[in-house]
């Protein structure tokens, strides 16, 4: 119930009723357990008191929720709470001055229940494009760091109820019993690069809820067929399709991939079979623990390079109306630097953006087990806030040395321009025993590298043609010396798994009998081509229902 009173839920010696805290814990009351948690105001009619400043987004606790956000140079915040996909929100609260501490704001509101519930944010400030300040107190902002956004559930629908992002509040209290992650090494993994949509949506598949976490759940036994050991999702964070929708010649385009990251510590809720209001997440947890349950690691295909907000003709959803100069690298005059080359670069080591990269890390393997990471062009996460290299950025120091990533594999994309052919490079970062030093790429992190992967892939411009068994012809490949000398680390045996690949639309034919007549495979041969370092082989298998003449479901 909304706008429930205080005196309601409130005991007056505890801060907190017995009945409330039941509600809310699911366990018998005890003096032990009770917190005393007084309204110390009251706003738009509701009670409310300074909050848990160190507990970022929206938090439920007995009696209420605590909303938490920060800003470096706003000069006011608002926040809104709406019914879900009402249009106006039904109750705006000003925090109050001595509802801040340093740069961050945070207030508990008593008396929220949040079945029916949305929530976004006001923040008011200078607003000055030369220096990259964007602030509008007319902006609807959504919280960097919500747990689930609103409006978002149904694939291909734009709900015309929403005037930009908000957020729902989740309450995690998924049970993943005695779940223990495979923690396969990495010389023994064969990884399965795969579009959560495109890997069911065709009937062949014979799932009942195509294109969701669901029916991934239901091709385990094919994945465990094929060998594989590892699963890594294509974007899954929560992305809008609709954003850039558009008609031409008839066909309609969307953002199918899911590139244009709008928030990172959301699922994409159109990937679930049903909505799950309160509870985003469940679909895709009840998926990684069966997938950990059957020997098989989960990745995240994952984008900190940039974000759905563009350059300066693009929206004004979250970062940009909150602290646009902080979260993304600008021009001494404004304007966004653009080497992600999707509008906007984000500003990975400055420390309010690193610290949310690691938050948001560290959230996706305490909440979702998430046993890997693939970062999308990962050269933006070794730049400097001017946008030049770094030879020691603080964000991969960060990422090799963090408690709770000791175990996570992280393996870093690296684009490297070579005349008229790109190359894609992978590097896989690992924390050994003792912590020495970062790994990385020796074509990109050299002084730095653990463990390497370097990734052939086929392009228009570079593609392998007529591999065979044999080691004198096991190669042709256009104009690389550098690939050719790569591939002599290559063993036999992985070898032996290729019998051909002819083009980059061309079907593979292997010992694992990827067999599918609706379904287009890139094989990806992952090797290590330095001599001081660990050798490890990867097979990487890349699956799409789509062809590159239609649009995609």
């Amino acid at each position: 119930m909304f706008g429930k009173s205080t005196k309601d839920i409130m005991s007056t010696d505890t801060g907190v009723s017995r009945d409330s805290e039941n509600k809310f814990t699911g366990k018998a009351s005890t003096r032990s357990q009770e917190i005393n948690l007084i309204p110390m105001d009251n706003i738009a009619g509701y009670d409310v008191r300074p909050g848990m400043y160190e507990m970022n987004g929206a938090t439920v606790i007995p009696g209420g929720i605590n909303f938490t956000i920060h800003s470096n140079q706003a000069t006011s915040c608002e926040l809104l709470l709406f019914r879900r996909k009402a249009s106006e929100p039904f109750a705006v609260l000003p925090f109050p001055d001595n509802y801040k501490i340093g740069n961050c704001y945070s207030m508990i509101v008593f008396g929220l229940t949040i079945d029916e519930l949305e929530y976004a944010y006001r923040m008011d400030g200078p607003n000055d494009p030369s220096k990259g300040l964007l602030f509008d107190k007319n902006n609807i902002l959504l919280d960097p760091y919500a747990k689930a956004v609103a409006g978002l559930s149904k694939w291909g629908v734009e709900e015309k109820e929403y005037k930009g992002y908000r957020a729902r509040v989740v309450k995690d209290d998924f049970d993943w019993g005695n779940n223990r992650q495979p923690l396969t090494p990495m010389e023994d993994l064969i990884i399965y690069e795969m579009h959560v949509r495109g890997f069911t949506m065709d009937e062949s598949s014979g799932v009942d809820f195509p294109g969701t976490f669901d029916a991934i759940r239901q091709k385990v036994p094919y994945l465990k067929e094929l060998g594989v050991t590892a699963v890594e999702l294509m974007p899954i964070f929560e992305f809008d399709e609709m954003h850039d929708h558009r008609v031409f010649e008839g066909h309609d385009l969307i953002d199918y991939w899911g590139y244009n990251t709008v928030n990172y510590f959301s699922p994409n809720t159109a990937y679930c079979s049903k909505p799950e209001y309160n509870k985003e997440g469940n679909e895709l947890k009840r998926l990684v623990k069966l997938l950990n349950e059957n020997g098989i690691e989960v990745y995240l295909d994952v984008v900190f390079n940039h974000t759905a907000e563009g350059n300066e003709h693009g929206p004004i959803f979250s970062f940009k109306g909150i602290d646009n100069n902080i979260y993304y690298m600008l021009t001494p005059d404004g304007y966004y630097y653009n080497f992600s080359g999707c509008g906007n670069t984000l500003n990975c080591n400055n420390p309010i953006v690193r610290q949310m990269i690691i938050d948001c890390l560290r959230h996706w393997v305490i909440a979702y087990r998430i046993d890997g990471f693939r970062f999308d062009l990962a050269s933006i996460l070794g730049r400097n806030e001017d946008g030049s290299p770094m030879n020691q950025p603080p964000l991969l120091e960060s990422l090799a040395f963090d408690p709770i990533l000791g175990n996570v594999k992280l393996i870093l994309k690296q684009i490297i321009h070579n005349l008229n052919h790109t190359l894609y490079s992978h590097s896989l970062l690992s924390n050994n025993q003792s912590a020495i030093r970062i790994s990385g790429s020796p074509l990109s992190f050299e002084s730095l590298a653990l463990h390497s992967i370097h990734r052939m892939t086929i392009l228009d411009t570079l593609f392998l043609i007529n591999i065979q068994n044999s080691r004198q012809q096991r190669i042709i490949l256009s104009e690389n010396q550098r690939m050719v000398e790569i591939l002599k680390h290559i063993p036999s045996n992985l070898l032996n798994l290729v019998t051909r690949i002819n083009h980059i639309n061309a079907h593979i034919h292997a010992i694992l009998h990827l067999k599918s007549k609706h379904t287009s495979m890139t094989m990806k041969i992952l090797s290590l081509a330095h001599k001081t370092i660990k050798p490890v082989c990867i097979l990487q298998i890349k699956s799409s229902n789509t062809s590159h003449n239609k649009t995609p479901y």
